[in-house]
């Protein structure tokens, strides 16, 4: 950045010779004290020092000075700048890769989901086709169960039946029965009246045959 500046300087001092019409004029520009600026020494091939021009020269120099202060300041910012658009750059690629990979793994479990789909369907479409079987079977068991019931019932509808004609029947042999052992009681105790009336006659006779063997005898 010093050697620049020393041209810069020498060539505006050059420049400005050429406007102020200075025929022959010596430079020398050297190393300023503790590595500062370059020290700029004019003078002309008659001795004579141009005081003005140095002073031209010094305000060139400050604008030169502010001028580079100023590039280095934009110098900096403008690597500051590319840092952070790396910084920036690398923060979208690592988006970008976290995007692709998510897109893939997306892409993975979409896949995924549409096979585990596809299989639960299969499933349910078999699960289903059982479940319509077993519902046929058990329509089948349960129309064979109705016809059995029907029949049962019938069968015991006519056992109800035949069992109302017997107990009638029951019925009016008890009845039967009942005036057959009251008739029989009542012939029982007219026989047996009939024998006590016999055997009272029996006596009687008994006596009376022994009443007249007596008298007779």
């Amino acid at each position: 950045m010093a050697s620049s500046s020393r041209l810069v300087i020498s060539a505006l001092f050059m420049i400005a010779l050429g406007f102020v019409g200075v025929r022959a004029v010596d430079i020398e520009v050297g190393g300023g004290t503790d590595g500062g600026e370059p020290a700029i020494q004019i003078s002309g091939s008659d001795g004579v020092d141009y005081s003005s021009l140095k002073i031209e020269l010094g305000q060139l120099k400050s604008k030169i000075l502010a001028l580079e202060s100023g590039i280095m300041e934009k110098t900096q910012e403008l690597e500051r700048k590319d840092k952070e658009i790396a910084q920036k750059e690398k923060i979208i690629q690592d988006k970008s890769d976290s995007i692709g990979l998510l897109e893939s793994e997306i892409s993975s479990l979409q896949k995924k989901v549409k096979l585990d789909a596809a299989e639960q369907l299969g499933k349910a479409h078999a699960r289903a086709g059982e479940l319509e079987k077993q519902i046929d079977n058990l329509k089948k068991e349960l129309d064979f169960q109705k016809g059995k019931k029907e029949a049962l019932e019938a069968r015991a509808s006519e056992a109800e039946k035949k069992l109302g004609e017997l107990n009638s029947k029951l019925h009016d042999l008890q009845k039967i029965n009942e005036e057959q052992k009251s008739k029989t009681h009542k012939t029982e105790r007219a026989l047996k009246v009939a024998e006590e009336e016999m055997m009272k006659a029996k006596f009687e006779a008994t006596s009376k045959t022994k009443e007249l063997i007596e008298v007779m005898g």
